[in-house]
């Protein structure tokens, strides 16, 4: 399988699309093509692990035994708690959560963040190299990389994360607690936008090439490529079909997950419509109102981890939906680089993509609102991320129908956001094994300010 960039780069082979995730032309990469998996192929699968190895294995030039090796490595009953890896709760009414939280940081990035961090140490082995992984977060992912690839020998990890935002205090322990001599935190004086245009800007610069940089944000087709399955694991869990597809409704930021489960949908898996639940930061949901990308201040939210005004992976989405045009690409991100905002105004492809998409959002107190409602009505506690899901699924309940499952995606366990949840709930959350260790842990992180030569700075003097 070759991959090229939606700015028109390439082709790359799936090695290097890991190694390098970013596109000599700034682009994201994707496959030449989709590959279709049947409902046989589903059915042999007869579990995670089968499932994944199946799925992986279109895209990947890994043997099979090894590849096989790597993701029973990921995924593990001692990593997520149960053999599973991705439990399904039916609530009623045909709803069902999906459970994708259970990892060791407690969030849906450990999914496929241990299988990235499986699969890079392999290939470092087998060509004989080393990596600086640069990453940027709003919370969840700077943990998970940081957990599934701490201690590795040959690779190096430097997360970027918004100083002084709205990530909770166990978020932050999480990261800055971690004493690890391959793990460099950098707090940036600025947004997560700020973030990733650093970790953007570093995949690109010559100096920082020469060290073999590389990144672990969903820009890395291979996380992509992890949560596809869960999607395909979910549809066969919730029994749908091309009669009665599912509707999955995803807590939306950089929109690694909602692209993922267009994805699964172009493989075959019986997907209807994809509902984006986002914040007040509500840029994609203004999109699908109006063809119109505009971006605006961030705004502080109970769910941080959504607290984004420029969407990476959306480039992803665009490309596929609107041609695989690669002019219309670099043109649109030209005009968000520069402006601020695009437009799709008139586009014919539009219709298309809204029949496939739905969108919704909740204010900061609707959603302390819904997570109480959650407890009242189904008697879990959800975070405030997948409490968003729940409450946009409530105001679009009419427009989704009763025309097949419905898979609310969960982001993390509410023990990771405790504030929030006190203030809705009016008492503590339950707290993972290992909570008290974590808080009381030492916090070491540099500052900088919002600026990529700052930035680059320290990477080299920590690559030294």
């Amino acid at each position: 399988m070759k991959f090229f960039s939606t700015r028109g780069a390439g082709p790359v082979g799936f090695i290097d699309a890991v190694r390098s995730p970013l596109g000599e032309d700034g682009g994201l990469l994707l496959p030449e093509r989709w590959p279709v998996v049947t409902p046989r192929e589903i059915d042999m699968a007869k579990t995670y692990q089968a499932l994944a190895l199946m799925i992986v294995s279109k895209f990947a030039n890994i043997p099979s035994k090894k590849l096989e090796e790597l993701i029973n490595r990921a995924y593990t009953k001692a990593a997520f708690g149960t053999d599973a890896i991705v439990p399904i709760t039916l609530l009623r009414d045909d709803v069902h959560v999906v459970h994708v939280s259970n990892g060791p940081t407690w969030s849906f990035k450990d999914i496929a963040l241990r299988f990235l961090a499986q699969l890079l140490e392999y290939l470092l082995e087998e060509l004989d190299q080393r990596v600086v992984i640069v990453v940027a977060t709003s919370g969840d992912t700077g943990s998970a990389v940081i957990n599934s690839m701490r201690g590795m020998k040959r690779i190096k990890v430097v997360v970027l994360s918004p100083r002084g935002g709205s990530m909770s205090s166990l978020q932050r322990k999480q990261m800055y607690g971690v004493d690890e001599a391959n793990v460099l935190n950098l707090a940036v004086e600025g947004s997560f936008d700020d973030c990733q245009d650093c970790a953007k800007a570093a995949l690109g610069d010559p100096d920082l090439k020469k060290l073999g940089i590389s990144g672990a944000n969903s820009i890395n087709f291979a996380r992509i490529l992890a949560q596809i399955v869960y999607y395909f694991e979910a549809c066969k869990r919730m029994n749908a079909s091309a009669s009665r597809p599912a509707t999955f409704v995803v807590p939306t930021g950089n929109s690694g997950n909602c692209t993922a489960a267009d994805f699964a949908r172009r493989m075959g898996a019986p997907i209807g419509r994809i509902i984006m639940a986002t914040n007040e930061n509500n840029v994609l949901h203004r999109f699908c109102q109006t063809a119109e990308y505009v971006k605006e201040e961030k705004i502080d939210t109970p769910s941080p981890s959504m607290d984004i005004q420029v969407s990476s992976n959306f480039e992803r989405i665009i490309f596929e939906y609107f041609g695989r045009d690669e002019k219309l690409v670099r043109h649109l991100f030209g005009e968000l680089r520069s402006k601020g905002s695009f437009s799709l105004v008139g586009h014919p492809l539009f219709a298309k993509f809204k029949r496939d998409f739905g969108s919704g959002f909740l204010t900061n107190d609707e959603t302390i609102q819904s997570i109480r409602d959650v407890r009242n009505e189904h008697n879990i506690d959800v975070d405030p991320h997948t409490a968003v899901a729940f409450g946009v699924l409530k105001k679009l309940r009419a427009e989704i129908g009763d025309r097949g499952p419905i898979g609310i995606v969960e982001t993390a366990l509410p023990g990771k956001f405790a504030d929030t949840m006190r203030l809705a709930l009016r008492r503590d959350p339950d707290f993972p094994p290992g909570y008290e260790k974590i808080l009381a842990a030492k916090e070491k992180a540099t500052t900088v300010p919002a600026d990529f030569n700052a930035v680059k700075e320290e990477i080299l003097r920590f690559a030294a």
